[in-house]
């Protein structure tokens, strides 16, 4: 597993995030990821959108 992919997901945990919905493959707080993805590294728009809901 990557570690800074999967470091990036529990840090959203850290910030209060969730899991989205089963729909939503290609964001961050996704729960699940595949051996060697590196895709969610950095934030989607849809993690931007949580974040930003939850501190506004």
């Amino acid at each position: 597993m990557d570690y800074q992919n999967i470091a990036t997901h529990e840090f959203g945990h850290a910030a209060g995030m969730n899991h989205p919905s089963d729909s939503c493959t290609e964001e961050t707080e996704y729960r699940f990821a595949q051996s060697g993805e590196t895709k969610k590294r950095t934030l989607n728009a849809g993690d931007i959108s949580g974040i930003i809901k939850l501190y506004r």
